[in-house]
């Protein structure tokens, strides 16, 4: 559906649609969270406007019928085929933050000590996204010091870097809409014995230790202070990697709350030996499971047990809909005694 920038309603369906895929992810440093790609038939010469597209599906099970909105997105350039008197049009669409990475911040702008920074971050993003898209926030957080920029920042770096800083994160609605809120921590998909028929049979794991230190050494000054990790019971000691030594030299250490050099050297290589383990699978499609929301598995077969992080999706739209998956789960490989 073609969506009035105006009102933020759909206002006509686009026909000709071959084919259409959505991507989401969180894993970027500074996330558009989606994307999408398409293809449509048109007569030859047509041309689609600059506009934004909502995509939606109607559900048919069981007798019932219902509308998922999938996600609105803003295509712009086309690539196109010209074949049997039709023009094929493929198209990609960029997420609703999109206009807020071309916005640069001006040199000394800041977000002041003591604002609000969900707000601050909201009326950043009104600035760069003048359409009828709802942004607002679901709560708030308190800045403890000046945030300033300059101008290699874009709205969306500066809206990131506040947002990663107090644990926080967006969150889009298959209308586009942008919520700013804490990052989840209930789980929006338990995948268990009952949702089992909804998982396709293979699953990946990624979860990639040869980099992970096991000494880490703080050099300040003259001063020179090394934590050892030769724990027998980590997969990354020194014990664990037959006497092989991984060492992480820091030259540059930001001791906080009072802590000593050995303190912070704990600290640190605790915080280096943990990872995300990342588990990679296909479902069939459950609504409103987006990139930051948790799903908590109890497969132990399926080698899905407990709370893992949404970070990656694509969905591929056919008769029904496939998700591929990647979700993580922080693993901590060494602990301070």
């Amino acid at each position: 559906m073609r969506v009035n920038e105006f009102t933020w309603a759909d206002e006509e369906i686009l026909t000709g649609v071959d084919s259409i895929s959505i991507s989401r992810d969180c894993s970027d440093d500074v996330p558009l969270l989606e994307t999408a790609s398409l293809e449509v038939s048109q007569e030859v010469g047509a041309s689609l406007p600059f506009a934004f597209y909502r995509v939606e599906m109607i559900a048919s099970q069981n007798g019932s019928e219902n509308l998922e909105v999938l996600g609105t997105f803003l295509f712009g350039k086309s690539d196109k085929t010209t074949d049997k008197n039709r023009d094929i049009l493929s198209l990609n669409g960029q997420s609703v933050l999109w206009p807020a990475s071309k916005r640069y911040m001006n040199d000394g702008d800041y977000a002041p000590k003591g604002f609000d920074g969900a707000d601050y971050c909201v009326r950043l993003l009104r600035k760069s996204l003048p359409f009828g898209v709802k942004i607002s926030a679901e709560g708030s957080f308190t800045l403890d010091d000046h945030i300033v920029f300059d101008h290699s920042s874009t709205y969306l770096d500066a809206v990131w870097y506040i947002l990663d800083a107090a644990g926080w994160c967006i969150k889009l609605d298959g209308y586009g809409n942008i919520t700013i809120q804490e990052s989840p921590t209930e789980a929006s998909l338990i995948l268990d014995q009952a949702h089992a028929c909804i998982l396709f049979p293979e699953i990946k794991e990624d979860k990639d230790i040869t980099e992970i230190p096991n000494v880490y050494k703080v050099i300040d000054g003259n001063v020179v202070v090394e934590v050892v990790n030769d724990s027998e019971t980590s997969e990354t000691s020194t014990t664990s990697k037959l006497g092989i030594v991984i060492e992480e030299i820091d030259d540059s250490p930001s001791l906080i709350n009072g802590e000593s050099l050995e303190m912070y050297a704990k600290r640190q290589l605790q915080s280096n030996s943990t990872i995300v383990v990342n588990k990679t699978y296909e479902r069939e499609y459950w609504p409103d499971v987006r990139p930051f929301d948790i799903v908590t598995g109890s497969i132990e077969g399926a080698g899905l047990v407990g709370k893992m992080r949404v970070l990656q999706q694509t969905l591929t739209c056919g008769k029904g809909i496939t998700i591929s998956e990647t979700a993580g789960k922080e693993e901590i490989l060494w602990e301070v005694e």
